[in-house]
Order: structure tokens, then sequence, then C-alpha cells
């Protein structure tokens, strides 16, 4: 159905900037925003709740989906976007459970040969460009100590729309343990301690699957995660002490994926 607002005090509108700026909110309601027909194209249809734009989306593929046109007042206040976007829709949230406790029927389905584990990681950015970066090596399934951050504007800007392609879950130490102890995984770690390997000696057993740790901007991997790896490694670099981790996680990834 189509209708039409006008009315910053709507319903509609005052539920989707809940929706913008309260994180509870979003998790409390599965869902989150996405800006732009690119990412709408890129999207799931059964997952889409509803679209706000200044013009009818006319494709028929979105027929069945409830369209509210706005004026600009109204989209310049919920889109994220300094020049505000023509379109918002809103996506029901998936795989996200702050406690993984509650998430091992979801672990417990996956059996990729290499899955991403983020220790802490805050930085938006980092995030949404690993997420990104993953994708493009094909490694679709990423777990987060922080998984709300998944669905921040930054992230789902820098991620370029690789969160709509790959398998987003929360998970903490035991998510972690689960995976080592239930479905034979190999954990990594990177850290520069002297027991560490360098990345270049590092020989990929293809019958092994693997978890990538990337741990804090500041502080790396934390200790009870490091206590849990099967093998350390780092990357042989000059002239500095560090690489950003979202540069670093692609080296990995990188040499994790070679054929």
């Amino acid at each position: 159905m189509i209708y039409r607002i006008t009315s910053l005090e709507n319903k509609i509108v005052k539920y989707t900037f809940k929706l913008k700026n309260n994180t509870s909110f979003m998790k409390k309601e599965h869902s989150f925003i996405l800006e732009g027909k690119h990412l709408l194209e890129l999207a799931d249809i059964s997952k889409i709740k509803y679209i706000i734009s200044l013009k009818e989306v006319e494709e028929k593929e979105y027929k069945d989906i409830d369209q509210y046109i706005v004026n600009e007042n109204i989209m310049k206040k919920l889109s994220s976007y300094d020049s505000f976007s023509s379109l918002i829709f809103v996506y029901q949230m998936d795989n996200i459970s702050i406690n993984s406790n509650n998430n091992l029927d979801l672990l417990n389905n996956i059996n990729d040969k290499i899955v991403l584990y983020l220790d802490h990681l805050q930085d938006l950015g980092n995030i949404g460009t690993i997420i990104r970066t993953a994708l493009a090596f094909n490694i679709k399934t990423i777990i987060s100590t922080n998984p709300i951050s998944f669905y921040n504007f930054k992230t789902i800007q820098s991620s370029k729309g690789a969160i709509l392609k790959t398998n987003l879950y929360g998970g903490d130490i035991d998510a972690l343990k689960y995976l080592i102890n239930n479905k034979g995984y190999k954990l990594i770690v990177s850290t520069l301690k002297e027991d560490s390997i360098f990345l270049s000696s590092f020989k990929v057993d293809k019958t092994s699957k693997y978890i990538l740790a990337l741990g804090n901007e500041g502080n790396g991997i934390s200790k009870e995660v490091e206590d849990l790896s099967s093998i350390k490694i780092k990357i042989d670099i000059s002239n500095i002490d560090s690489l950003n981790v979202a540069i670093a996680g692609a080296i990995f990834m990188y040499h994790l994926t070679l054929k």
C-alpha cells in the first residue's frame, strides 16, 4: 500500500526516528534503517518492513511492501546523511544476540572454512571495512562481541552493503569455546608477542577450519581470547610498530584464502 505522510508527529515517523537514535530500541525491535536505492536493490525483500521515500518506488517486486511518501523535512529528520537520502527502509535484523548462551543453535549451524571474530572492536568504520573485505574474500560469517555495531549507520556505510550478504552473529568468549570444542575450529590470533610466527611462515591447512580473531584497536587481542588460540601470527613490517586493524585483517584474510 502507498501512504502519504506530511507530519513529523506521525507515528511511523516517530517510530523510525527512534530506531535511528536508540540502539536499545533497535535491538528490542530487531530492526534497523538502511538508506538508498542501491541497498534496497541488494536487500532480501522478505526482510523489508516498509519503505519511506520522496517518491513511489514503482518496481513491481516492491508492490506488496508498505510505502510511505514523505516531504523533505521528514526525510531530513530520518536520514543520517548530511544531504539526506531520497529513500530509506526499515529492515529486519537477523542473527544477533548479545548473550551467546542464547545463540548456540545459530552457532551450531556454522561450518564455514574461515570465520572472523571481532574482539571488542570499537571503530565503526573499521568494522564496516572488515565486513566488506571479508565478503570480497568469500568469508561470510562474522562474530562480534559488540554485534549492535553491525547495524550502525557508519558501519553500514563503510561496508558498502556487505552486511546484507554476510552472516552476522553476536558472541563472547563462550561462542569461541563452543566453536573450538564442538565444531573443531582452530583459533588464530594476531599478536606481536615473541611466540608469534610471521604470517609469511604460516602454511594454511586446507583440511582445517579456522577462526581469525581481530583485536581491539588500542589493546589488541584480549588475554582470554589469546589463551584459547592454537596459532599466533604477526605481519613482518618495518618503520612502524603496528597496522590499522582493518588493513591487517585484509592481509590475514588474503593469506588464509589463497588457493
